[in-house]
């Protein structure tokens, strides 16, 4: 159900004050440059990233492609001992299909360097019906 509520104060201060950072004009009279919160700089200079984990637990955890457990993100290589780089996504695609645009449709490239870690992602991610 739809309930017509106002936005909260603090979110819509908030987006005033990106607006600010994109407005091409001078300050207003009375305000200086150093009240406006955030630089076009800082606005446009934001890095997109992705993570695709499965939807369904293995042992009470999910798992994620890059996903390492003994060095999370922090490396890109697997434990010491075992020279391969981890699993990782390459590229993504996303858009939206359908006569109303209602469906929207993701190609994922990645990349799996050994025929273990397919066997590992193989049930969570390339079976049919999977939530990704």
């Amino acid at each position: 159900m739809l309930y017509l509520t106002p936005i909260d104060k603090k979110i819509q201060d908030e987006l005033k004050a990106r607006m600010k950072g994109f407005d091409r004009a001078t300050p207003a009279a009375g305000e200086s440059q150093s009240e406006v919160k955030y630089s076009i700089a800082d606005l446009n200079s934001r890095t997109p990233w992705i993570k695709m984990t499965s939807a369904i637990p293995n042992d009470g955890n999910f798992i994620s492609i890059g996903d390492n457990n003994s060095s999370g993100y922090k490396n890109v290589y697997a434990p010491i001992g075992n020279p391969k780089p981890i699993a990782g996504i390459k590229n993504i695609t996303v858009e939206y299909s359908g006569g109303l645009k209602a469906l929207r449709n993701a190609t994922i490239s990645w990349t799996c360097w050994s025929f273990e870690d397919l066997d590992k992602y193989t049930p969570y991610f390339f079976s049919v019906g999977k939530t990704v």
